[in-house]
């Protein structure tokens, strides 16, 4: 499978308050909140979602919309979500 874009990036945090703050102060992201209250920060067409701690989750929604997706582990143990929209 090629892959043509990055749809978005989930960050795994400590705390999504001063996490949110640095991205927005610091770096002029935007805040914007998704799908069961969830929270992403977007830069252009960039997102970004904010996640605390361990995530386990069986559906994603996209920058763009629902996706379909696997998930794989990098060699650092990071969660990696590969998907198509749907």
């Amino acid at each position: 499978m090629k892959k043509r874009q990055l749809d978005h990036l989930v960050l795994t945090v400590n705390n999504i308050q001063t996490s949110i703050d640095f991205y927005t102060r610091i770096l002029g992201m935007q805040l914007s909140n998704f799908a069961n209250n969830r929270q992403a920060l977007t830069f252009g067409s960039q997102k970004i979602n904010i996640e605390e701690g361990p995530v386990l989750r069986t559906g994603s929604t996209g920058s763009t919309g629902q996706l379909t997706s696997i998930y794989i582990r990098d060699p650092d143990g990071n969660l990696i979500e590969l998907s198509n929209l749907i």
